[in-house]
């Protein structure tokens, strides 16, 4: 839900984290439950990982539904780094990686030294059922 990123994104710069631009663009109602959590979870994850490693003055979330497909890119203007020299396990990339992998998406990193770090999250949209969206 938007509700809860808007939370994550207001808790990370309170504590005195980079500017959060958080942005989306979706048709959708709900996803259904196991895309819903796995989706925050990449993006709390991504998050924690610009606010904590960049050293970005502001990061930018964004959430943009493309027919069946979610696109989630997150953006920071901080110190990059080499992706070809990092441990995958390291930044919390095996996590983001696996839990899109499993929903049938992939992640995609560019970045480099001091040219700051944009992932992107590509999903298939799962709607909830009716009678989940109740209660």
């Amino acid at each position: 839900r938007a509700a809860a990123v808007d939370q994550l994104a207001s808790a990370a710069q309170a504590s005195g984290s980079p500017v959060v631009e958080w942005s989306h663009e979706v048709q959708f109602r709900r996803l259904a439950p196991p895309l819903e959590t796995a989706l925050f979870r990449i993006i709390q994850e991504g998050l924690n990982n610009a606010c904590r490693h960049s050293h970005s003055k502001r990061v930018r979330l964004r959430l943009v539904q493309q027919g069946d497909r979610l696109r989630l890119e997150v953006i920071d203007w901080g110190k990059g780094f080499e992706p070809e020299r990092v441990d995958e396990n390291r930044f919390g990339l095996a996590g983001i990686r696996e839990r899109a992998t499993l929903f049938g998406g992939e992640l995609t990193i560019e970045t480099a030294p001091g040219k700051g770090t944009h992932i992107t999250v590509e999903l298939p949209v799962v709607e909830a059922e009716e009678d989940e969206n109740e209660g």
